[in-house]
């Protein structure tokens, strides 16, 4: 009878064994598999918004945007497709250049997204929208300053090397000085700028283009 016991104890730890081991490996592949389902809903925004930009689909892209960016620019479908409405003007003659690009940033739970565009003059530009995940659903920011950047290089010649640092500053202050009532005409007031990674801050376009100028110049002036 002792013996029974014994084997029936032993029986019951090993089932009690096998059962943890088994709760520990579902748990692990849980653990492994939830990020990567977070990266992949990360990187179908980023598709998804590239894509309603594109298409001009001013109601998909806004429900895709920051609360914070939408309030701020009082923006709704209407003003969201005007100012797609300007983009889409800037890129005349552009075509897409290649698929999505995107690129993963676990470690702030975000993604990169860009689409290239190309002219046949030689002129290059893109469009850039970063997503980052939050409690409730991934949000995409800043969209309007990557409308704008996008347009503006659109318009950077196609014989010059691409502007950087101070000679970047100084092209985009100049474009913001030139374009400042078309950008009015929009009827947005200025752009949120993700001046520090996911942290926006609202600018008028003059603050934004005096923000440019001061950046052309060399530090300690």
């Amino acid at each position: 009878m002792k013996h029974q016991a014994r084997e029936a104890r032993t029986r019951s730890r090993n089932k009690a064994a096998a059962t943890v081991a088994v709760i520990a490996t579902m748990a692990v592949a849980v653990w492994l598999w939830l990020p990567r389902r977070a990266e992949v809903d990360l990187e179908r925004v980023a598709r998804d918004s590239l894509a309603a930009a594109v298409s001009r689909n001013a109601t998909e892209l806004l429900q895709l945007m920051s609360p914070e960016e939408v309030k701020a620019l009082k923006l709704d479908s209407a003003r969201l497709g005007a100012f797609l409405n300007f983009w889409s003007t800037k890129l005349s003659g552009f075509k897409p250049d290649g698929g999505v690009e995107v690129m993963a940033f676990p470690e702030s739970y975000a993604v990169h997204g860009v689409q290239r565009f190309a002219h046949e003059d030689g002129r290059r530009t893109s469009l850039a929208f970063q997503v980052h995940g939050t409690d409730d659903h991934p949000i995409v920011l800043p969209v309007i300053n990557g409308l704008l950047l996008s347009a503006m290089m659109a318009d950077f010649p196609a014989d010059k090397a691409r502007p950087s640092g101070r000679e970047r500053a100084r092209f985009m202050a100049t474009y913001l000085g030139d374009h400042a009532r078309e950008l009015e005409a929009t009827g947005l007031s200025g752009t949120m700028v993700n001046f520090e990674p996911g942290q926006l801050r609202y600018q008028t376009w003059e603050q934004y283009r005096r923000w440019c100028a001061d950046h052309t110049r060399p530090r300690g002036e």
